[in-house]
């Protein structure tokens, strides 16, 4: 593995006020962990302000619902269920109209200019189909990975799920797994 240490200039309080971090210093074309343990907060502020096509990904929803209530007057597409929740729940079966709906709303999102797409890890092969069958080049899109040592925790009560995220990933260039929470092992004595 190849670190990379990048020391924060004087008066960046948030990782999206350092420019040239996001302009010039990230790689591109490639997949790495950004571990924003010491300064904490912003890059998936940066990622979601920048003008590059973005896909952010998180284990929970309730992370990307908070994430698109701060940006309610931005244009963001958070991919969400929203037919009868009802029904969803009791047959834990999304209907191909609603799945249908689904790709629709996306679809049309992105054919008017949309480049913020909010989902949950579950859902992303999901929106690679979106993209790939309305012409996207999928290697113009970024792939933001919140709280990536999810894919770690989650494994143990669905891997299956977590494994189709992984094979989804090779398929974008750019992947960025992203963190402030440290992954350690304990040392037994």
């Amino acid at each position: 593995m190849h670190k990379i240490t990048l020391n924060v200039p004087e008066g960046i309080r948030y990782l999206s006020d350092w420019h040239d971090l996001w302009n010039t210093l990230l790689p591109e074309g490639q997949h790495y962990i950004l571990n924003k343990r010491i300064c904490g907060c912003g890059a998936t502020e940066a990622y979601l302000r920048s003008g590059r096509k973005v896909i952010l990904a998180s284990p929970r929803k309730h992370l990307l619902y908070n994430k698109y209530s701060q940006h309610l007057s931005d244009n963001l597409h958070l991919y969400r269920y929203q037919g009868d929740k009802k029904r969803y729940f009791e047959s834990r079966l999304i209907s191909p109209t609603d799945t249908l709906a689904f790709n629709e709303n996306l679809t049309g999102y992105i054919r008017s200019g949309g480049n913020k797409i909010l989902t949950t890890y579950d859902s992303l092969r999901k929106i690679m189909e979106v993209l790939i069958s309305s012409g996207e080049d999928i290697s113009e899109w970024v792939v933001v990975i919140d709280e990536f040592q999810a894919i770690f925790y989650d494994c143990q009560y669905k891997a299956t799920t977590e494994y189709e995220l992984c094979q989804v990933l090779r398929k974008f260039s750019t992947v960025i797994y992203l963190s402030a929470t440290p992954i350690w092992t304990p040392i037994w004595t």
